[in-house]
């Protein structure tokens, strides 16, 4: 008997059991899931049964569980047992039996050492396990033990793809894709323009790639040049693979999975979160799995039998519908210039094709065509809507901030609302995570920092659940204790700084000479016309608030419809053009910005930095509020934290680097008529700061950076005074030039009142 097949794929299953990203997917058999975490177990996932409302049951069983992250997967049927390999961020690699009713206490079968970082790539067959990591090497392993290190890369091995037992292809954060035979390089392929970070084998002598450049190309083992470049996604691809009937199904940063036959789209999938990391086909069904920062997994299928419940289906639906879009969907959006729900009469012109409506609300609504239909995909939030609630969890919020607490390790989320006491929201967020309850105070404080100037009038004052404690900013109903901050009482010679810094240095022809050459590249229909490009260079030689405006138009315009590539002087534009603007959208601006910090492409993320920079110049105090945002400041040093990780930073991008974290410390100061406030934000500033001193080598980093911390310390709490003292117990200070011995004399000089 046939089974009942339909083209569109339709959701099967939604796999809810792991607590945070799913980073990667194995789908081995019809039955069987595997999945790794960055909650940090290893889930083998088996197919139970359908309930009585058909609704298809998969049970989980924890594998291994360990506090690094898992951030690869991949499964290996042997002629005597089958095994879950995981890699995980320490630079591990385990093999675990996939036993159903195995818990976290189960010990892997046999470990695989020698990467020096994280792991971040896995695949096996023909009885090999091939690795990927950022120390930049590949491994091979056979039979437990390692059989040859692949060495070449420049930067992290990002994806790696057995093609037989002889030959291995790799892909890298240097852009490049490497053949290598019994462990010797063979050739290069060198097209895309940013990292690779999916490969996949579509026969013996052709491979499909996806990479952070928003494209997939198709390659032939015999050819230097790609056979075919696909374009659709908005955003990074992380996640690449081939269906049994030779389609192929791909997953990124936008939202969206997306199915592609001979080169073209032929249906797009939204799903209700922003990264959506791994995507896995099950070689037998066709049907495929995708896992994704809202820590599910869904899988898919174009079986009927194998379909959902129409009532599941349609929660997704809705689900979707009801969620904000973010930064890396949508960017510039003019309203007025939008049209109303009318407009939706009008057919898409192609799958997946977004159209954004003004609602009667005077929200912005976007729209994806689909299965010829526009559906709702979510609202666009940060462009001027009425609502600016979040999302998390299925619930809406007036904040989630993003909270570091540890040292490489991603934010976590913590939600709150105005009417809500701080110290109900922050006893919530430690327990959430399993924090110690000694954070209390600090979480709380970290709350009414980063939500104020908003008018509470209207509330009771916050109150501590665990007694009477005084809450900063705010008023105390005991006597509050003592103020923690340090006036500035000694005599210093250089700080603190009160003035923030620019980067605006530049030379017209150059950047529109890039513009012309890139213009050429696109399509016709996205291509700025002999007038937008002739206004380029004379608009920079003379800049003014006129000029200005018509370049962010023309720098706009190229963000909004260029490849992701192409949009480098784009991005260079908007940073010269910034402290000039006197009328903009600041939330679309500062996304534009963050939409450009990737550590893995450093020439944007530099453009980024000091596009950032220069928006604490910029005439609108709304725009230096939003990237003195909490979140804003997370996404910023987290992306800045990595891009030094990576070793890939230079000197024009580490003064970039000094000059952000000086403004940042400069904005920090100017809120010292509250004591309270700015201690506590001194105190988070000049960790993230120091942190930073061992990887800037010149001196003007290191004297802006040491700036920074000195301005800092005028108003810092103890916590930040005894992490100035235990670093400068634990570096080398440089004190090579006197003004290097300036700033550091006012420092020594702060930290010790």
């Amino acid at each position: 008997m046939s089974q009942k097949t339909e083209e569109k794929y339709t959701l099967s299953a939604s796999l809810i059991g792991h607590e945070s990203d799913v980073k990667a997917i194995t789908f081995p058999h019809p039955d069987t899931i595997a999945s790794g975490s960055r909650d940090g177990s290893t889930r083998l996932w088996k197919f139970g049964e359908r309930d009585a409302e058909n609704v298809n049951i998969w049970n989980s069983s924890v594998l291994y569980h360990e506090t690094p992250y898992i951030n690869s997967i991949g499964w290996l049927d042997a002629d005597d047992q089958s095994l879950v390999v995981s890699g995980d961020q320490k630079g591990s690699i385990f093999a675990s039996l996939p036993l159903e009713g195995a818990d976290e206490r189960l010990e892997p079968l046999y470990y695989l050492l020698g990467h020096e970082s994280n792991v971040c790539a896995l695949d096996s067959k023909h009885g090999l396990i091939v690795s990927g990591s950022w120390d930049k090497t590949a491994r091979v392993w056979e039979g437990g033990k390692l059989k040859y290190v692949l060495k070449g890369h420049s930067q992290a091995v990002w994806c790696v793809a057995i093609l037989s037992k002889s030959l291995i292809l790799t892909g890298s954060a240097d852009k490049t894709i490497r053949l290598w035979k019994d462990g010797e390089f063979v050739k290069e392929f060198a097209e895309h323009t940013d990292a690779v970070r999916g490969l996949d084998i579509i026969s013996d002598s052709m491979f499909v790639s996806c990479s952070n450049d928003a494209s997939l190309r198709i390659w032939s083992l015999d050819s230097d040049k790609s056979l075919k470049e696909l374009y659709g996604h908005t955003s990074f691809i992380y996640s690449v693979k081939v269906l049994p009937n030779g389609d192929i199904v791909s997953s990124g940063e936008d939202r969206s999975v997306r199915i592609w036959r001979n080169g073209e789209v032929i249906q797009v999938i939204t799903l209700p979160c922003i990264s959506l990391w791994s995507v896995a086909v099950n070689s037998d069904t066709g049907d495929f799995a995708v896992g994704g920062s809202d820590h599910i997994i869904r899988v898919f299928s174009k079986n009927t039998e194998r379909f959902a419940p129409e009532a599941e289906i349609k929660k997704l639906e809705e689900t979707v519908a009801n969620s904000a879009i973010g930064k890396d969907q949508m960017s510039a959006i003019n309203k007025e210039e939008l049209s109303g729900p009318e407009d939706l009469e009008v057919n898409g012109k192609k799958e997946g094709e977004i159209k954004m409506i003004r609602a009667e609300n005077n929200t912005v609504i976007a729209y994806q065509w689909s299965e010829g239909t526009w559906v709702k995909i979510g609202e666009v939030i940060g462009q001027g809507n009425s609502s600016s609630k979040k999302t998390y969890q299925g619930k809406e919020y007036d904040y989630v901030f993003d909270v570091d607490v540890q040292e490489g390790a991603p934010a976590l989320k913590l939600p709150y609302n105005l009417t809500e006491n701080p110290y109900d929201a922050a006893r919530r967020f430690l327990e959430a995570n399993e924090l110690p309850a000694n954070y209390l105070d600090q979480v709380a404080q970290f709350i009414t920092t980063n939500s104020e100037g908003v008018d509470l009038t209207n509330q009771a004052p916050a109150t501590s659940p665990y007694g009477s404690r005084y809450i900063p900013g705010g008023e105390s109903t005991s006597t509050p204790t003592p103020k923690t901050t340090v006036t500035k009482t000694v005599q210093t010679k250089v700080v603190p700084v009160e003035n923030y810094v620019t980067l605006v240095a530049f030379q017209p022809a150059p950047i529109a000479k890039a513009v012309r050459t890139f213009n050429a590249k696109q399509d016709a229909a996205n291509q700025l016309n002999e007038i937008e490009l002739g206004a380029i260079e004379p608009a920079l030689s003379s800049l003014n608030s006129e000029t200005a405006k018509e370049l962010y138009s023309i720098a706009s315009k190229i963000i909004s419809t260029w490849d992701v590539p192409s949009m480098l002087p784009a991005f260079d534009i908007l940073r010269i053009v910034i402290p000039h603007l006197s009328s903009f959208a600041p939330v679309a601006l500062v996304q534009q910005l963050l939409s450009c910090m990737d550590a893995n492409v450093p020439k944007h993320c530099l453009l980024a930095i000091r596009g950032l920079v220069n928006l604490f110049a910029c005439p609108n105090p709304q725009a230096i509020g939003l990237v003195d945002n909490a979140t804003t400041r997370s996404t910023v040093f987290g992306t800045i934290s990595e891009l030094l990780q990576n070793g890939v930073s230079s000197t024009p991008s580490n003064i970039a680097i000094a000059s952000l974290a000086l403004n940042y410390a400069v904005r920090t100061y100017g809120k010292r008529n509250n004591p309270a406030a700015a201690s506590t934000a001194a105190d988070l500033l000049l960790k993230q700061l120091l942190s930073f001193y061992p990887s800037f080598s010149d001196g003007e980093s290191r004297y802006r950076l040491f700036l920074g911390v000195g301005t800092l310390l005028t108003v810092a709490g103890p916590q930040g005074r005894a992490a100035v003292v235990d670093f400068i117990k634990s570096n080398e200070i440089d004190l090579s030039e006197q003004r290097l011995k300036d700033v550091a004399a006012d420092i020594q000089a702060l930290v010790a009142q």
